[in-house]
């Protein structure tokens, strides 16, 4: 599942903020399709900075050395690289202890006040809340 908007800043260049959920068990045929929707999305005309935030089921990766145990960790790894997003998250997004959640970014400028809500509980879910601030201006366009 993935969803995407696109926002204009004032300056009329654009940031795309995208949503994506990947269950765990689905193979490199889907990582395929997350993969290429990714990169349509970076191609696209006066793009200032893309934003991928959601839960990719990939705990197998570490973020820090941007290192994965398996092929599909290596695959996602190298398909982010070549984006040039860059994960913001560096702790523990779910109560076993790893990274699920992806913030990644091209332009980590953007992102402001990042932090994971550890002790707070907003839904009943094995997932800690990912709270961040988006540091652009933007028009606001009045309907008529």
């Amino acid at each position: 599942e993935f969803l995407a908007i696109e926002i204009i800043l004032n300056n009329n260049k654009k940031i795309i903020i995208g949503t994506c959920y990947r269950v765990g068990t689905l193979g490199m045929d889907n990582a395929q399709e997350i993969v290429k929707t990714i990169h349509k999305l970076s191609r696209k005309k006066l793009v200032s900075n893309m934003i991928i935030l959601g839960d990719l089921n990939l705990g197998g990766i570490n973020w820090e050395l941007s290192q994965g145990k398996s092929a599909l960790d290596k695959y996602f790894l190298d398909s982010f690289a070549e984006n040039g997003l860059i994960q913001c998250i560096n702790t523990a997004t779910h109560k076993k202890g790893n990274i699920l959640d992806i913030l990644l970014t091209t332009s980590p400028r953007y992102i402001d006040k990042l932090s994971i809500e550890t002790d707070k509980i907003y839904c009943n879910s094995d997932h800690f809340p990912v709270i961040f601030n988006l540091r652009a201006k933007c028009k606001r366009v009045k309907r008529t």
